[in-house]
């Protein structure tokens, strides 16, 4: 038995952490079929091997929860493909096994995560600065015209722009994968900042974390931010302590700024991109009109705002034609079907975004129609509930507001995790309980 309570304990420490960590905030990494959000079923093993510690926990209401989301998973899919006649596709099998493992995750660990949010955060904290020290001294330019940042100019300009200042980094591909995770991360740690719960050391790594965020700008980033920062005080502003409080607002009325003054943020906000226009002429003209100068460089968008407004129009016409939805994960082939029905002018609009729809609200309109409603339920129901700690939620709901804006699917950064997660701490009988 001290054995097994030595493992235990190890396991708490260390290996938790770790495959918590890497499910929330290292999804982007992948080498060859082995992604590291895949660590996050070491707690399914631990589960089966210490099953007498979570005995206690298996009750008819989970066994009957696990049933019934089964059961309306499966079927969902396949009264689909019956009447489209098509043929089982393992990938989706494997989708919703993969979430019935994140679900069984969310019910015996969920009192675990949310109480080792911090620990979390400080084993991300140290894992980014040692990453990005590396990537620093093995400097790799990245020649990218993105919004925000800090202009670069020792480089030719290009096309009369300046280009920004950035480098690779190897936990993330993209600079919009590091804004998704980003806002949880700098709202919560600001908080605990403000309230002196942190470190000096984890607060200088704020700072460098921050700093590099901003070298690495995305619009994610940015909108994410702002919305997360609205919407939270919208509805807890009496939680939220006034320094704090303060904090925010600067933080939020900063990242406005920088959207509605730099043009290359501007150009995700117009929904024309190389001749195609996919909003009405009046609509388009009212954007024009009120956010934009006349004398705006970029009227035509960009690649991301026309990839964008397009999937929206893919979402609302599935919305009105396919209510009950397609599928979990069945968003490429609404994609395929619409482009086959109305095809692009612009090549990239054919592959670009087939199975994450940009962003989760749109993936989640398209595969589960009006029962989407329920997520948006949730989220409201979870934001204004004031009996869950504010550090929770500063630390959540900007993971799933700013992957309802740019997401990358339901199993990378965390997002269904973090739903049943607040599912759970919504329903608690003693929300006290997650106090971190």
């Amino acid at each position: 038995m001290k054995i097994l309570d030595l493992k235990s304990q190890i396991f708490e420490k260390y290996i938790f952490l770790l495959a918590v960590t890497s499910s929330l905030f290292f999804w982007s990494i992948s080498y060859g079929f082995f992604n590291f959000r895949y660590l996050i079923l070491i707690l399914i093993i631990h589960l089966i091997f210490f099953f007498r510690k979570f005995e206690n926990q298996i009750k008819k209401k989970f066994i009957l929860s696990l049933l019934l989301i089964s059961i309306f998973l499966i079927s969902h899919y396949l009264v689909n493909i019956y009447y489209e006649k098509q043929s089982i596709n393992f990938y989706i099998i494997q989708s919703i096994i993969y979430f019935l493992c994140i679900f069984t995750i969310a019910h015996f660990y969920n009192n675990q995560i949310i109480s080792n949010i911090v620990n979390i955060v400080k084993l991300f904290f140290y894992i980014f600065f040692i990453v990005t020290i590396f990537n620093l001294i093995n400097y790799e330019y990245e020649n990218q015209f993105f919004c925000g940042g800090l202009p670069n100019f020792f480089k030719d300009s290009f096309e009369n722009k300046i280009s920004n200042f950035s480098f690779k980094h190897s936990l993330f591909s993209e600079n919009s994968h590091l804004g998704m995770i980003a806002p949880g991360i700098i709202l919560f740690s600001l908080n605990r900042l403000v309230l002196q719960k942190n470190s000096n050391l984890v607060n200088l790594m704020l700072i460098f974390f921050i700093l590099v965020c901003y070298i690495k700008s995305s619009t994610t980033l940015f909108v994410g931010l702002a919305t997360s920062i609205f919407l939270i005080i919208l509805f807890n502003y009496k939680l939220i302590n006034r320094k704090s409080l303060l904090a925010f607002l600067v933080l939020m009325f900063g990242a406005l700024f920088i959207i509605f003054s730099n043009d290359e943020c501007k150009t995700r906000f117009i929904p024309k991109y190389s001749g195609e226009l996919l909003l009405s002429k009046k609509s388009n003209d009212f954007i024009y009109d009120k956010l934009f100068k006349d004398n705006n460089k970029s009227k035509d968008g960009s690649a991301s705002s026309g990839i964008f407004f397009r999937n929206l129009k893919i979402s609302k016409d599935s919305f009105f034609n396919k209510p009950l939805g397609w599928g979990i994960n069945r968003y490429y082939e609404k994609l395929d079907q619409y482009n086959t029905d109305n095809p692009p002018k612009i090549g990239i609009y054919n592959y670009v975004n087939r199975k994450d729809a940009v962003n989760n609200f749109f993936k989640l309109t398209v595969e589960f129609g009006i029962f989407s409603l329920l997520i948006y339920f949730l989220i409201f129901f979870y934001l204004i509930n004031q009996k869950i700690p504010i550090e929770q939620k500063l630390f959540f709901v900007p993971f799933i507001i700013t992957q309802l804006i740019r997401g990358a699917g339901y199993f990378n950064g965390g997002f269904i995790l973090i739903i049943l997660l607040m599912l759970y701490s919504l329903y608690s009988k003693n929300n006290n309980h997650n106090k971190l």
